[in-house]
């Protein structure tokens, strides 16, 4: 079912709740089904802005983790690192910046963040874009999320306790920077295609 076809407010609430708790299900492990890429409600809590402020500052962002990319390749290489596969940057629950991939990957490269003489170094530019890349997804679900509420709630006073079921219960994946031989890619929820 499309959520854009419910004609009711009751009939939108009740699917909301519906999709919401299979999300819940799908996080907790027991229910595969709703995924974010299957499950219409969060492909268009996540959908791309349409607003020309929002995809101005992704697409500097998308600028700036491809130099970040870059610059980090090239001091690995000049390092005399070769990266066996894909290595990825996360924030952890303190906003600091994680290392994930094969374990020679992971101390290759906080071996080399300890060596950046840069300034800032690239491993606080990476967590800068990391949190830019947060705010703008926290900002993108909460436009849509609003737009979809005052959409689909019906008469005036069901916008905010549909909005607040919107953002109460949707959990958004964190931001990834990925790094890939010589090619980096920033992943977020509501994302242009960003790719160096």
């Amino acid at each position: 079912m499309d959520i854009s076809s419910l004609n009711s407010a009751s009939a939108t609430s009740q699917y909301v709740a519906s999709l919401l708790s299979q999300q819940q299900q799908s996080t907790s492990g027991t229910d595969s089904a709703s995924s974010p890429s299957t499950n219409p409600l969060l492909q268009q809590l996540a959908a791309s802005p349409a607003d020309l402020k929002t995809q101005l500052a992704q697409e500097q962002l998308a600028k700036q983790q491809a130099a970040l990319g870059r610059q980090l390749a090239q001091g690995l290489s000049a390092s005399g690192v070769t990266l066996a596969g894909d290595v990825s940057f996360s924030l952890d629950g303190n906003g600091n910046v994680t290392v994930n991939g094969s374990a020679a990957d992971q101390s290759a490269v906080q071996s080399w963040f300890k060596k950046d003489t840069s300034n800032p170094s690239v491993e606080s530019q990476i967590g800068a874009a990391l949190k830019s890349a947060q705010t703008l997804s926290q900002t993108t679900q909460q436009d849509n999320a609003i737009s979809m509420a005052a959409r689909y709630a019906g008469p005036t006073t069901n916008v905010m306790s549909l909005y607040q079921q919107f953002m109460g219960k949707v959990q958004a994946p964190s931001p990834v920077m990925t790094l890939s031989g010589g090619t980096s890619t920033l992943s977020y929820p509501g994302s242009l295609n960003s790719q160096a």
